[in-house]
């Protein structure tokens, strides 16, 4: 599969926004927790959240012709408030690949510890990308209680001189 990892800009908005609201209507079949679900219909709909983080914030797109398959953000401090890959598309290497950009992005902007809040059952995928799985938060979502997992990773500078 010859997809594209590249860093998104504001013509990118409309696809993004159609992107996540996808994610929301498609996967809620698969138990898409009610967090996220609120999370990803914010994407859909904040123009202004989307200018702030194409200013502020790095922000990838996988694209296969100009179909979005992904899309990952890091902060400047070091979060990921986003890594999702479609579910079409997932068990293909994208997720690793677009995690791997954002190390790469990281380095370069000499951030060092990137963390992000994940589900259980994605904690494999971050284990084998070098994370720690270091918090157990109770979260309360209507009247079900549910366990969200942060990953951090320390990731190592090397400089050149």
């Amino acid at each position: 599969m010859n997809y594209q990892i590249t860093k998104s800009t504001q013509s990118d908005l409309g696809q993004l926004q159609q992107f996540f609201y996808d994610v929301v209507t498609n996967f809620k079949s698969q138990r898409i927790m009610s967090l996220d679900t609120q999370k990803y219909m914010r994407l859909v709909a904040d123009r202004n959240f989307w200018n702030d983080k194409f200013k502020n914030a790095f922000v990838y797109t996988v694209k296969l012709n100009s179909e979005i398959l992904g899309v990952a953000m890091l902060l400047k401090d070091g979060t990921i408030p986003v890594l999702l890959v479609h579910h079409n598309y997932r068990r293909k290497g994208i997720a690793t690949r677009l995690y791997h950009t954002l190390e790469a992005v990281a380095l370069h902007n000499h951030i060092l510890v990137l963390k992000i809040a994940i589900e259980e059952k994605r904690t494999v995928f971050f284990k084998k990308v070098g994370f720690e799985i270091a918090t157990t938060v109770q979260k309360a979502v209507g009247s079900e209680d549910f366990k969200e997992l942060v990953a951090i990773k320390y990731l190592k500078y090397y400089s050149k001189n």
